[in-house]
C-alpha cells in the first residue's frame, strides 16, 4: 500500500489573486496492490441437492486449492477549502475513483 498528500501553496505575497483561485487545493491518493488469494474449484448448479448454488466444489477438488488473479486499487481525491470570511471554511466533498 502507498500513500501520498500534496498540498502545495503556489502563490504568496506578489500574487495575491492568483492565490485566490488556484491555493488552497489539497491532492492525495492511495494505490493497493496485492497477489492472488486462494480460491476454490466450484460448479455451477446444486449438485448435491442442498438448496444451495454457491457452495458445491468441483469433484476431487479440495477448499482453497487455486490461486485467484493478482489485484490493484486505486483511490484519488481533490479537495479544496474556500473561506468566507476570517472564521467560516467550507471544505469541497471530494471526488473519489476506484480502477
Amino acid at each position: 500500500m502507498l500513500s501520498c498528500v500534496v498540498a502545495p501553496k503556489l502563490f504568496h505575497r506578489d500574487h495575491e489573486w492568483l492565490g485566490i483561485f488556484f491555493n488552497n487545493w489539497k491532492a492525495s491518493g492511495v494505490v493497493t496492490a496485492g497477489s492472488g488469494r486462494l480460491v476454490s474449484a466450484t460448479v455451477t448448479g446444486d449438485t448435491n441437492q442442498d438448496g444451495n448454488n454457491s457452495n458445491d466444489r468441483l469433484p476431487g477438488a479440495f477448499r482453497d486449492s487455486l490461486l485467484g488473479p493478482d489485484y490493484a486499487t486505486t483511490d484519488l481525491r481533490l479537495t479544496r477549502h474556500l473561506f468566507a470570511g476570517d472564521r467560516m471554511k467550507v471544505s469541497s466533498w471530494p471526488s473519489h475513483s476506484t480502477c
